[in-house]
C-alpha cells in the first residue's frame, strides 16, 4: 500500500524516524476541519505539522533527511 492510500484512510504509519498521522474525519457531523499531517520523531516531539492537503513528496524525504542528521 502506498502512503496516499493509507493517508486517505486516516491511518497511523509507523516508520523508523517516527509516525505520520493523518486525520480528515470531522469533529462533529456539521464541522469540517482541514486535514493536518504530523511527523513525530522517536523521542516524541512533533518535528513537522502541515495543515491542509499534505505534500507527499516532502513526507517521503523529510524522515530520510532527519535520519541523516547527527544525533
Amino acid at each position: 500500500m502506498n502512503i496516499r492510500i493509507l493517508a486517505a484512510l486516516g491511518v497511523v504509519i509507523l516508520g523508523i524516524a517516527g509516525f505520520f498521522v493523518y486525520s480528515h474525519q470531522p469533529v462533529a457531523p456539521d464541522t469540517r476541519l482541514p486535514p493536518t499531517t504530523f511527523l513525530i520523531d522517536h523521542r516524541g516531539p512533533i518535528v513537522c505539522k502541515c495543515p491542509g492537503e499534505p505534500d507527499f513528496d516532502a513526507l517521503h524525504t523529510l524522515p530520510e533527511r532527519l535520519l541523516a542528521e547527527p544525533v
